[in-house]
């Protein structure tokens, strides 16, 4: 089975804080991954560095020995969605890194004017409006972990209403849970899909402008395989939704099964980016896609 590794795509903040005691003072050493995460950036692999942080984030969260970390790790995802012109998810990452460590200021000798000036904003709403640490934003995006699928609730304002609505997109799973790589094949598109469920309470229709779907071999009788990643081209329908709907996400993995290759499966796992109207919804599917390769 031919599985190109590409890159993956990107991922928004966890934002489920908890104050951290006022007494904290020693700091265990710098998480290994907020240190590749925070290079990622600093080299220009936005997209990289959003999977990354992301990753951090949701660790960290709830744990409040490492708020500092979490707090860097919210500010980096907030620098990388700002270089991608993902203005309201920057938005966002920068309220829970404000939020994560109310003593965070930016020096103008290690980031730029930019920068600045969006975190400063942040920073300056949140000391405003006094909300505790933890507490939901109604600006930018909240993910949530949904039965070991993620899922991610943007939310906005009601159209002349005064209470926020959600965009939500959530469940994600195989719609085509078993394919086949038929004897023969070389380098033949085999397509299968990944349903999202969408709900959308804003008021606006929400646009699914780009998508991604990457998928990994987890198990296969050949070890060399295992870990192996696929990331073709994948498109969604519909591409608006305006309630409730299933988004469904199409791609393909490309089969090559020579003849005499001894009959087996693998099972892939599978994740989905939703680049929408409301914000960047990664999504990890619950179950996973089996391949026969007979």
């Amino acid at each position: 089975m031919k599985a190109p590794i590409l890159r993956r795509l990107p991922i928004a903040c966890l934002v489920a804080l908890l104050a951290a005691p006022s007494d904290v003072r020693a700091q265990a050493p710098p998480d290994p991954e907020l240190v590749v995460g925070i290079r990622q950036v600093k080299e220009g692999d936005f997209e990289t560095a959003l999977l990354t942080l992301d990753g951090v984030a949701q660790r960290l969260t709830g744990d409040p020995s490492r708020v500092r970390d979490l707090a860097q790790a919210c500010l980096y995802l907030g620098i990388a969605a700002l270089a991608l012109d993902q203005k309201g998810a920057a938005k966002g990452h920068f309220h829970r890194a404000a939020e994560a460590d109310r003593t965070l200021r930016l020096s103008a000798n290690r980031f730029s004017p930019k920068v600045i000036a969006a975190f400063d904003e942040a920073r300056r709403e949140v000391a405003a409006t006094g909300r505790k640490r933890g507490s939901a934003s109604k600006v930018g995006l909240v993910a949530l972990g949904v039965g070991g699928a993620a899922a991610a609730i943007a939310v906005a304002a009601k159209g002349g209403g005064s209470e926020p609505g959600v965009a939500l997109f959530a469940n994600a799973r195989f719609g085509t849970p078993v394919i086949e790589c038929p004897n023969g094949s070389k380098s033949v598109p085999i397509s299968f899909t990944i349903l999202v469920d969408g709900t959308n309470t804003t008021g606006n229709p929400v646009t699914v402008n780009s998508v991604s779907a990457t998928v990994v071999i987890e198990a296969s009788a050949i070890p060399s395989e295992i870990g192996l990643a696929s990331s073709l081209p994948a498109m969604a329908a519909p591409d608006r939704v305006a309630s409730s709907t299933t988004v469904t996400v199409t791609s393909a993995l490309l089969c090559d099964n020579a003849p005499g290759n001894v009959p087996r499966f693998n099972e892939w796992s599978g994740r989905v980016t939703l680049t929408t109207s409301a914000g960047v919804f990664p999504l990890t599917a619950a179950d996973r896609l089996r391949v026969n390769v007979p």
